[in-house]
């Protein structure tokens, strides 16, 4: 989606507007050509980028802020534009950055590139933050879903190998607090069946080999050990390798009573680098 011109000789226009349409049904273009039949002082004015930008952010028939009329403005200005959003997301440096000097003064007038913000507009600029965060979000979600996929379709593979009629349970599509993803089952060195817990992890790619354990699935893991597994894929490749809980032990923190961890990050690489996958 494609915007008018951005600079402050539209914004004004387009206050000008709102105000004529508080006494006046008249469509855009007629509001358009009343002002410059009757006010020909306002002919500097960018009144084609004013109606423009009324007939994409409408028209409301009452008094309007300039700041606000400028900031609604600048929210379809950055709405319109993919690389605007992503650059918002990162910040107000190295969005405003890239304006113009006629946009940045109307992001100015806006109160959006001052340095002492009021709380509103500090909340206007965080819900990009939030999109971003809910769209890298939403993106490892899927990624641990796959992971999770393909663990079950793994273990029920397996379990058909060895003649097991168990069916493996997909626990974190029920629940978040168990501890674990899948609920599978093994044969015991005297051949009874046996609960295996499994936590997936996942990452990218081999570039970025990094997990996060939390402090409940931990706890799962040190209870239910020996059987207790992580099982860590590589999504771009689709290959996986499986840790126990004993290989993980030396690395998790000593705790005192001040101090207690809620969420590991660990870099699998040495594991990684000698799995056989």
């Amino acid at each position: 989606m494609s915007v008018p011109i951005l600079n402050m000789s539209c914004v004004l226009a387009l206050q000008v507007l709102h105000e004529q349409a508080q006494n006046d049904n008249s469509s855009c273009s007629k509001l358009f050509h009343f002002k410059q039949k009757y006010h020909p002082s306002w002919s500097h004015l960018d009144w084609d980028s004013a109606i423009a930008w009324a007939q994409l952010i409408g028209i409301e028939k009452r008094t309007l802020k300039l700041d606000d009329l400028a900031k609604s403005c600048c929210q379809k200005f950055i709405a319109s534009n993919p690389t605007l959003i992503k650059l918002a997301a990162n910040g107000r440096e190295s969005f405003l950055g890239i304006l113009s000097e006629d946009e940045k003064q109307v992001f100015r007038v806006a109160g959006l590139s001052q340095n002492n913000l009021a709380l509103e507009n500090i909340l206007w600029w965080d819900k990009f933050k939030l999109e971003k965060r809910t769209e890298l979000d939403e993106l490892k979600l899927l990624q641990g879903r796959m992971a999770e996929q393909w663990t079950m379709e793994h273990e029920q593979s397996v379990l058909r190998g060895w003649g097991i009629v168990q069916q493996p349970y997909w626990a974190s599509l029920d629940a978040d607090y168990y501890g674990y993803d899948i609920r599978s089952y093994r044969r015991a060195a005297d051949g009874s069946l046996c609960t295996l817990l499994i936590e997936v992890k996942s990452f990218a790619e081999p570039a970025t080999p990094i997990i996060y354990v939390t402090r409940n699935e931990w706890e799962r893991a040190v209870q239910a050990s020996p059987n207790y597994s992580f099982f860590v894929w590589c999504i771009r490749d689709k290959a996986k390798m499986i840790l126990s809980a004993s290989e993980l032990l030396l690395h998790i923190p000593i705790e005192t009573d001040i101090a207690h961890w809620t969420t590991l990050r660990v870099d699998v690489s040495y594991w990684w680098k000698n799995s056989t996958n």
